[in-house]
This record gives structure tokens, C-alpha cells and sequence, in this order.
């Protein structure tokens, strides 16, 4: 399993939605979404059962990387992450085995994301990603 890094986004915009990372929770898995006004982060992952009802919702990117350093630390390891939301009470609720965490949600509308993706590259290269990082660095 890949180490867990921050998702960054937007310290301060009017659009207060942009400060916080998407959660797109389906029968897919769940997709963190973050922009920052420059770059997007976008990471899937599965689920370990099914939802009911596909949902998103916004967390604070602050309290989210908060709560990513406290389950990632050594006293959660192995252990399962259960999250729960109330849309109503715009609220949720993250839970594992010795600790439940409720925070509030942000109220608004996410960019739609997949629009700004674009569908075509007039270039594409293809290079291991070892070549690439030691460019990256070198540069």
C-alpha cells in the first residue's frame, strides 16, 4: 500500500467549497477530489461493501488531513475505517475501533471536476516512472 499524502486545496477562496476535498462515495468506491486553484488531486479508492445510496459530500481539507495523520499512525494499523454522513444535519462521522470522530461538512457545490479534465492530448510520451523522478529532481 502506497503512503497516504496530503490532498491539497485551497487555503482561502470565495467559493468556499474549494477549500475543501470532495467525496464521491459509490458502488465504485469513494474518490477524494481537491483543487487548489493550480492543481487537482483526484484518488480512488475501493470499498470494502457496497453503499446504499451513491453520495458526496465536502470536508474541510485541514480537518481531513488531520484526521488522514491520526489514522495513519501506528495505532490504527490494520484496522477498518467506517465513514457515515448525515446530508440533513450536514454532518459525518468517522469511526474505527477505539475512536469516533464527527465533523461538520461544507455546505455548497463542487466544481465539476471530470469537465476539466482534458479528453485529448495532441502529445503524449511514455517513460518509466524511475527516468521521470530522477529528471524531476535533477531539474
Amino acid at each position: 500500500m502506497r503512503p497516504l499524502t496530503p490532498l491539497r486545496a485551497g487555503k482561502v477562496d470565495s467559493r468556499g467549497v474549494l477549500v475543501g476535498v470532495l467525496l464521491e462515495i459509490g458502488n465504485d468506491g469513494i474518490t477524494f477530489v481537491s483543487l487548489d486553484g493550480f492543481r487537482m488531486a483526484v484518488v480512488k479508492a475501493a470499498l470494502n461493501q457496497p453503499v446504499e445510496e451513491p453520495s458526496q459530500i465536502i470536508i474541510s481539507a485541514r480537518i481531513l488531513n488531520e484526521i488522514v495523520k491520526l489514522i495513519t499512525s501506528a495505532d490504527f494499523e490494520g484496522e477498518e475505517i467506517e465513514i457515515g454522513f448525515n446530508e440533513i444535519k450536514r454532518n459525518a462521522r468517522i469511526v474505527s475501533q477505539n475512536t469516533r470522530i464527527t465533523i461538520s461538512l461544507i455546505n455548497g457545490k463542487y466544481l465539476e471536476y471530470a469537465n476539466l479534465l482534458p479528453q485529448q492530448f495532441q502529445t503524449e510520451a511514455v517513460i518509466s516512472r524511475d527516468a521521470f523522478r530522477h529528471s524531476v529532481e535533477r531539474a
